[in-house]
């Protein structure tokens, strides 16, 4: 038996989108630029760019900009994509604006839901909630929280230290 399937196809980007781009401040020191894009029929891409960076977080967050962007152009709602990034956290989460930034993934979560509001529509509560987490950083050797002491970074859990 040949089953044919359906598959979902993203709409066309068009030649011209309308959209804002947002400076947001992350726990690894740097900034990252979230552009998101309106067409016709909602939101349609999103572009994010660590401000002088290249390397590793610049290419997942290029593959992360893709992939949102595929998903809002193949019909997921923004609120799903929101309520899949919202609260993924790296290991140095930042204060911004007076809410936490946990990762970059959780920023592009942040400004969609900002823009969904700001178009007077609303945005379910748990997927609106603030990431509000433990902000203590993670462990680079174990995932474990870091703790304060005496000036230095120390984990409990299987004693790395960072001085400085």
């Amino acid at each position: 038996m040949n089953h044919r399937v359906s598959r979902p196809r993203p709409r066309l980007r068009p030649d011209i989108t309308r959209g804002i781009t947002q400076r947001v401040a992350l726990g690894c020191n740097r900034h990252l630029y979230i552009t998101l894009n309106k067409d016709e029929d909602g939101l349609c891409e999103v572009f994010l760019h660590v401000g002088r960076s290249g390397g590793c977080i610049a290419s997942h967050c290029e593959a992360v900009g893709r992939l949102v962007s595929l998903a809002l152009r193949s019909g997921v709602s923004p609120e799903e994509v929101i309520d899949q990034l919202r609260g993924i956290r790296c290991p140095n989460p930042a204060w911004y604006n007076g809410t936490s930034v946990l990762s970059c993934a959780d920023a592009v979560a942040q400004m969609i839901a900002q823009q969904i509001e700001a178009h007077g529509e609303r945005v379910p509560h748990h997927i609106a909630a603030s990431s509000q987490m433990n902000l203590a950083p993670e462990c680079p050797e174990c995932g474990g929280m870091l703790q304060l002491a005496e000036g230095c970074m120390l984990c409990p859990a299987c004693g790395y230290s960072q001085c400085g």
